[in-house]
């Protein structure tokens, strides 16, 4: 799960007619994908960089987080958004009226030179060790999880928190000079992605983001039996399931909100190398209409679930922090930016293709018959 600090703040009211509002391009002097957000308060900024925890070696689990902490900080007149670590990669954000300034505060934060910030080491390590101690059961779980479907040294092999509460761990051992060195082995020369989020003028008809391609996802991994994993809160059938751009994915997400939705225990995360889908030991008593060993059906999409994804969409669309920190999600993920209003209208999809799917990556979890 993604290292998140983040302070909320209200955009201004916009039309819910988003699909005709928004609109997208990159102004040549800028260098940044911009979004025209009708009636937004401020500027939302993220600055995204293409490698993460799964950058790191033996010996360096958590560094790029700490590194994280060290960098972030928009600078005067701008509030600091979410800062993140991921496996697939890292970033910034920045808040702010003048949309120029947005820009010139991420760059600040992704370019700081290491060196000068030793004095702040130990007060950023010890927040790292708060933050560890303080991640919700399941966010630990999730790690726990991907980490035993792809176990090191494969790059989604550990939590990106590292274990910093651990004496000996990596972050507890780190100096300035060890970040320096994951600094410029994997994390200067990766590619980069700048979004601006707001009351930006508009820059003419939406092109097809040529100028932000996603990055490079993996081949899928071959379909297998699942993994058991046993964890305090119960035991888990883990699958490893495609990148999060490949077309099964939308359904796998859709099939885990599905689940969730009506009581049973599932988690799932994908990124550009692969995913995984988890399921828990069923309740003891699942619901009536449980998705679980349905004799002679197909899984079926509860009704009124389609639209509440589209009205938490329209939620993400009518805020920039939310609608840049969604757009920045999507391409850590090797996905287009607009990928939140795909996932939206992926309830469309067939009961027989949710089926096929399901049979095709998770083979034995009895989801139907």
């Amino acid at each position: 799960m993604p290292s998140r600090r983040t302070q909320r703040r209200g955009a201004g009211p916009t039309s819910l007619a988003l699909g005709l509002l928004l609109a997208w391009g990159r102004p040549a002097e800028a260098g940044c994908v911009q979004v025209h957000l009708p009636g937004a308060a401020f500027t939302a900024g993220r600055l995204e960089v293409g490698a993460g925890a799964g950058a790191e070696g033996p010996g360096e689990e958590g560094l790029v987080h700490l590194i994280e902490h060290l960098r972030a900080g928009a600078g005067p007149g701008l509030r600091t958004g979410a800062a993140l670590t991921e496996p697939d990669g890292h970033g910034y954000g920045a808040d702010g009226v003048d949309p120029a300034q947005v820009e010139a505060g991420l760059r600040a934060q992704v370019e700081r030179p290491l060196g000068p910030l030793a004095a702040a080491l130990e007060a950023e390590r010890a927040a790292v060790r708060a933050e560890a101690l303080a991640q919700p059961d399941e966010a630990r779980l999730l790690a726990r999880l991907r980490a035993a479907a792809w176990p090191a040294p494969h790059p989604y092999g550990h939590d990106p928190l590292g274990a910093p509460e651990a004496p000996g761990s990596a972050v507890s051992r780190a100096q300035i000079a060890d970040l320096e060195r994951i600094d410029a082995r994997a994390l200067r020369g990766a590619p980069r992605l700048c979004l601006l989020v707001g009351p930006i003028p508009a820059v003419g008809e939406a092109p097809p983001l040529t100028s932000a391609p996603p990055l490079t996802s993996a081949p899928p991994p071959p379909p297998g039996p699942p993994t058991s994993v046993q964890d305090p809160r119960g035991s888990w059938r883990v699958w490893l399931t495609p990148p999060a751009a490949h077309a099964d994915a939308a359904a796998l997400r859709l099939l885990g909100r599905a689940l969730r939705a009506q009581g049973q225990p599932a988690l799932w995360w994908s990124g550009r190398l692969g995913g995984i889908f988890a399921l828990g030991a069923p309740a003891r008593r699942p619901p009536a209409r449980a998705l679980l060993r349905r004799p002679g059906r197909a899984p079926r999409v509860p009704a009124g679930l389609g639209a509440r994804l589209q009205t938490e969409q329209a939620r993400v669309e009518a805020q920039p922090d939310r609608l840049a920190a969604q757009a920045g999600a999507c391409w850590r993920a090797g996905r287009d930016l607009r990928c939140g209003r795909e996932d939206a209208a992926v309830h469309a999809i067939s009961d027989a293709h949710l089926a096929e799917v399901i049979e095709r990556w998770l083979p034995g979890a009895a989801l139907a018959r």
